[in-house]
């Protein structure tokens, strides 16, 4: 059978100038910020994102070159279904990809004491802030160790009738803390870490004028009624905290107050993700790859392979 190589370009190109177009729409709303909040909370980080991206665009390119194309006359029933399964296998699985690093890293921590821990291991510790917060928080002027402030706006759903809140902006900044946990004191760098706190707002909402517009589908600001706050979460001395990461030699941290460091991997109030995460690699992983293979073998009978 010969390759359609048009076909493949075709395809290759439409994909390229939709993706160019959704980066541009998605830069200039503000999308993009909560994107990024939402790979956080999802374990994701750009790489795997693009990584996807670019697997599904080159398993579409494929099959269009060899005679499944997914668009015009010789398009079939088999060639869409299967690149539909395709292409919800790639993001299903490479999801589950994305997030096996930091699976990795939680589930392959001990649980252990600040006197337990021994430089080179990776351990989760559990207890609170002692030490006296170096930053300001820009909302409340609060003294912490660390912040996420954010201005968000509030849209709302022409077809449910409901609300929700989008980030127009965010700020974040953290730095390296005491952790006490009544057997010692350990210092905690937390630059590289997931840091994830309890956000509440900090002031009522209010009209602004300083709103970028939403490209969202059925969703728009109300221009009568409040629509702009800001919200804030702080760590501060006191708190408590679980923290996740490798035991350094303290010598490598200016100021610190222990021979030891944890470079933290994840900082946060409350639980750490994992049990999330292994849903996500055990469950996910699997079905995504079930949906890859079934794609590529309806493709390629489709293109009359099987």
């Amino acid at each position: 059978m010969e390759l359609n190589v048009i076909s493949g370009l075709t395809v290759l190109l439409l994909m390229l100038v939709l993706s160019g177009l959704f980066a541009v729409i998605a830069t200039r709303s503000g999308v993009t910020t909560n994107f990024e909040i939402s790979l956080e909370q999802q374990g994701l980080g750009w790489a795997s994102v693009v990584g996807i991206c670019l697997v599904g665009l080159s398993g579409l390119t494929a099959g269009a070159v060899v005679g499944a194309p997914l668009l015009g006359d010789d398009a079939t029933v088999a060639s869409i279904a299967g690149g539909t399964l395709f292409l919800a296998g790639i993001a299903i699985a490479g999801r589950a990809i994305g997030r096996y690093p930091q699976y990795r890293r939680l589930t392959s921590a001990d649980s252990t004491t600040v006197r337990g821990c021994d430089v080179s291991d990776t351990v989760a510790l559990t207890g609170t802030i002692d030490s006296d917060g170096e930053l300001v928080a820009p909302c409340t002027e609060t003294s912490c160790v660390a912040y996420d402030a954010r201005i968000e706006t509030q849209a709302r759903n022409l077809q449910r009738s409901i609300t929700f809140w989008i980030v127009d902006d965010r700020r974040t900044e953290s730095h390296p803390f005491v952790l006490d946990d009544e057997t010692g004191t350990v210092t905690v760098e937390p630059s590289d870490a997931r840091v994830r706190m309890p956000l509440s707002p900090v002031s009522s909402a209010e009209t602004t004028t300083l709103l970028l517009r939403r490209v969202l589908e059925g969703a728009s600001v109300d221009p009568d009624g409040p629509s702009s706050r800001y919200t804030e979460g702080t760590l501060k001395a006191g708190d408590p905290v679980s923290v996740v990461g490798r035991v350094t030699d303290g010598r490598s941290l200016e100021e610190s107050r222990s021979q030891r460091v944890v470079e933290a991997e994840s900082v946060s109030v409350g639980l750490t993700g994992e049990r999330v995460l292994r849903s996500t690699v055990r469950r996910d992983g699997p079905l995504g790859l079930g949906l890859v293979l079934g794609g590529v073998a309806l493709m390629l009978a489709a293109a009359g392979f099987l």
